[in-house]
Parts: structure tokens; sequence; C-alpha cells
């Protein structure tokens, strides 16, 4: 199985990645939006944290083994996926209760506002991920 490999060495904190997460995980425009193409950029699931000695970080989903935001959800709306191996929401279950993204240590759960709160998380863009194919300097890479 394939796995995310990040190498913050790399990192050039371009941000290319979070703009190819975005555009991977586009949501559809509310209503009234001026924009023709009825998809707006959603929110990416990582970010590039820039420290304090100008070090660039990608901060994304761990995929942890034994995952605490699995463990949290009581609604079942959580679980790895056995082609991906991602941990990958399922929306009609999710209630929205945010235990989830309490429980996550990394901050690497959150909501999307442009889809009505939903709990969005890294699912590795169902096994091709969008941020390692878009990384010119190879400190994301899909192996």
């Amino acid at each position: 199985m394939s796995r995310l490999q990040v190498t913050p060495n790399r990192c050039s904190g371009c941000r290319s990645c979070e703009m190819a997460c975005a555009f991977a995980h586009a949501v559809s425009e509310p209503a009234g939006a001026t924009a023709s193409l009825g998809l707006q950029p959603g929110r990416p699931r990582l970010r590039i944290w820039a420290s304090p000695g100008a070090a660039f970080i990608p901060m994304l989903c761990l995929q942890c083994d034994d995952a605490r935001c699995v463990r949290a959800c009581a609604y079942g709306a959580l679980a790895r996926s056995e082609t991906t191996g991602a941990i990958e929401l399922d929306s009609r279950r999710c209630t929205r209760c945010l235990l989830c993204t309490a429980a996550c240590p990394f901050g690497n759960v959150e909501l999307e506002a442009a889809m009505g709160g939903l709990v969005v998380k890294c699912d590795l863009c169902h096994g091709a991920p969008a941020c390692a194919k878009f990384c010119p300097t190879g400190a994301l890479a899909w192996s």
C-alpha cells in the first residue's frame, strides 16, 4: 500500500500543496454567488507552518495507526479505507458533534464552513494525493 511521505527540510513554503488540496476538494458555491463555475476551492486538508527560524513544515493528517479521531467518533463516521489506508469521513453518519476535532492531538481535523459545518480531514484524495502531485520540491511524495 502506498504512503504519503513528508520530508520537511525540502519544503520551500510555496504552498502549492495547499492550493492543489483546496481545488481537489472544491465545494459548491453558495446560492447567489457571482462566479460561473459553480465550485469554489474547499478548505485545504493541510497547511504549511512557518517556524520562527524560517523553516517550513507541512502539517497534515498522519493517518495514525490508532487514530484518536476514529476512537472519539461514537457514530462510526470515521473509518480507515481498506483501499487507500486513509481515514475517511462518511458524511451521512457524521452528526457534527466535533469530538473528533477535539481528539486529534495535531489539529488536523477541522470544520468546513462552506459545507455546512462538515468535518474535514485529509483523505489522501482517495489514493491520489493532489498535494504530492503538485509539490515542486518533493517535500510531499506518494510512494
